[in-house]
């Protein structure tokens, strides 16, 4: 029974990756979008803080090296990933293939989050996300375990980290006195998981900004119509005052009629 890795099936993997991310950063970049020089109309979400701190982490994602497959980080651009000066992604096939045919296990990394040690007499697993990915010193004498600066709870032939960085560590011996160096990482696809979580999950920013939106939309509505009903207000009070206006100036023409015939009246009679 032999077993090998799939490059083909890695470099479609990791080509459909870039692909997403570029259509979300693009999607990201038009909302946000300042419209200057005429080269675009201004992004409806231009200036909007929560938006935009969405596309810088997402942007960090992909350019901060990952931590905890071994004992150098990880970087995109070791699998031919590269960022453009705009934020998109491009990935160079060649160059990926090739680091992924030299060292397959290193694709974790990118789609697999793990815990490993480089004592084959000590294994280890993660339980949960709550984690800080990192290397870790493990040392276990007359039973008790500490991994980094951690205890851990000491079970059969295993010790568990229950709190601190190392969070969800299982690491499993049967000896009761050995050193180990414990890496534990998050995969890219994790994070962007947690990333996606962040932004859908439920009573998220976006949703809790969506419905200040509408109750700001409603003080609107309810300021326009107050205002409408001042409006009709203050039209009715204007056309009773111009109604009484109109009617003392008539008033007046009509004393100015009679004032004037009782005068040429009073003329004609002293004559």
């Amino acid at each position: 029974l032999t077993a090998k890795y799939d490059t083909a099936t890695a470099t479609a993997a990791m080509q459909l990756l870039v692909d997403e991310l570029n259509i979300l950063n693009t999607s990201l970049s038009e909302l946000t979008s300042n419209g200057l020089n005429g080269t675009s109309e201004r992004g409806a979400l231009y200036g909007d803080a929560l938006v935009q701190s969405y596309k810088n982490r997402l942007r960090a994602l992909t350019t901060t090296p990952i931590a905890g497959f071994g004992a150098d980080p990880v970087y995109l651009t070791n699998f031919g990933i590269k960022t453009e000066r705009n934020g998109s992604l491009t990935l160079d096939t060649a160059k990926f293939e090739s680091a992924f045919e030299s060292n397959p296990e290193q694709f974790a990394a990118i789609v697999n989050t793990q815990a490993t040690t480089n004592n084959p007499s000590v294994t280890a697993s993660i339980s949960g996300d709550n984690f800080t990915p990192g290397s870790y010193a493990f040392t276990a004498a007359s039973g008790v375990g500490t991994v980094g600066s951690d205890s851990m709870t000491a079970g059969t032939s295993s010790f568990i980290s229950t709190t601190g960085d190392t969070s969800g560590l299982t690491l499993s011996t049967s000896a009761s006195d050995i050193t180990a160096q414990v890496y534990m990482g998050r995969s890219l696809v994790n994070d962007l998981s947690n990333f996606a979580d962040l932004v859908l999950g439920s009573g998220n920013d976006i949703d809790r900004k969506i419905a200040t939106l509408n109750s700001d939309i409603d003080d609107r509505n309810l300021e326009i119509s107050n205002l409408s009903t001042r409006m009709e207000d203050v039209r009715d009070r204007y056309v009773k005052q111009f109604a009484a206006m109109e009617q003392a100036v008539k008033s007046l023409k009509e004393t100015g009629s009679y004032i004037e015939s009782f005068m040429d009246s009073w003329r004609a009679g002293q004559d």
